[in-house]
């Protein structure tokens, strides 16, 4: 394949909707899955995306969850191409005395969801709910500021997902990093802002280009 034939394959991927992103995840993800002779995970459809959709507004209406937002690997990948993971994060506020274990219970009532790992399998999605009140101080400014997208998704913004990856600074969020900044779907003076409010313009200027 010409360089040029690479361009325009990424190019096609990187401008998929944020439904169809999550669908080419799985597939990335299946691709690991295989040459690691592990089981094939189901496969994702858009359809899925949008029931994800309803059942978290399903949660709100019945005030089991606020203020929900996307983060994580998932929310990255409205802002470059598909991101190969397995969970979906999902930032929130729970309501009810018993937290995030009454939306457990519900969506298991509801939904037939079933533990796995640490998060919900419903259908072909795998769920990680994290209450606000226990995550890092950029993920929960991350969460006020989230932005609605097409299909009622509602996520992280770009600058605020890069500061997170750069306080956590795990090993896995390196090439991410190094993605975003090479493409540079942020704005920069929102960064730089947000960069300084938590003292990480030094890890981030670290970063080779």
């Amino acid at each position: 394949m010409t360089n040029e034939h690479h361009d325009k394959k990424y190019d096609f991927f990187k401008s998929r909707s944020f439904a169809e992103k999550m669908c080419d995840s799985r597939i990335l993800v299946n691709r690991k899955r295989f040459f690691d002779k592990k089981p094939l995970l189901e496969h994702v459809d858009e359809t899925d995306c949008v029931r994800l959709v309803t059942i978290l507004q399903n949660l709100e209406e019945r005030g089991m969850l606020a203020d929900w937002a996307i983060g994580g690997a998932t929310a990255l990948s409205n802002y470059t191409s598909a991101i190969p993971t397995v969970g979906i994060d999902i930032f929130g506020h729970f309501p009810a005395a018993t937290g995030s274990q009454a939306v457990a219970a519900y969506l298991q009532q509801a939904y037939d969801a079933v533990e796995y790992d640490d998060m919900l399998k419903i259908g072909s999605l795998y769920l990680r709910f994290l209450p606000l009140e226990s995550a890092n101080p950029v993920d929960r400014e991350a969460a006020v500021q989230a932005v609605r997208i097409a299909g009622g998704f509602v996520i992280f913004p770009v600058e605020y997902l890069i500061c997170s990856m750069l306080l956590t600074n795990m090993k896995k969020h390196f090439s991410h990093l190094l993605l975003i900044k090479s493409e540079q779907p942020y704005d920069p003076a929102m960064l730089q802002a947000v960069l300084d409010r938590f003292a990480l313009r030094e890890r981030w200027e670290a970063l080779p280009l």
